[in-house]
């Protein structure tokens, strides 16, 4: 199942962008030379849109929930660790919420 949320993940995002499993049911992804917000907005509903369709392990079907949450740089950090901790603040406002869905982090 990993590989194929992997896999779904990798079809969203630009040569360019960084996509990676940081553990148990969490991705990374960074993606880079973006001009302005709402192209991040568009990465993540292609992300949602990605996995509204279930994904199927042998004999057994799988609905699967997607939070994501957003930190842009340089407006929300200039660090790894500071863009990661309040895209992290967004997701958990989204899982929150019942899922399915994406934050951009705000103060």
């Amino acid at each position: 199942m990993l590989k194929e949320v992997a896999q779904r993940l990798q079809g969203c995002v630009r040569n360019t962008d960084i996509c990676v499993r940081i553990g148990g049911d969490e991705f990374v992804v960074i993606t880079t030379q973006l001009e302005q917000e709402n192209q991040a907005v568009d990465v993540a509903e292609k992300m949602l849109r990605q996995f509204n369709t279930p994904i199927t392990v042998g004999n057994h079907s799988f609905d699967l929930g997607i939070s994501i949450g957003i930190s842009l740089y340089p407006k929300h950090g200039r660090e790894l660790g500071t863009l990661l901790e309040k895209a992290d603040s967004a997701m958990y406002e989204i899982k929150q919420q019942g899922r399915n869905g994406y934050r951009i982090y705000s103060a």
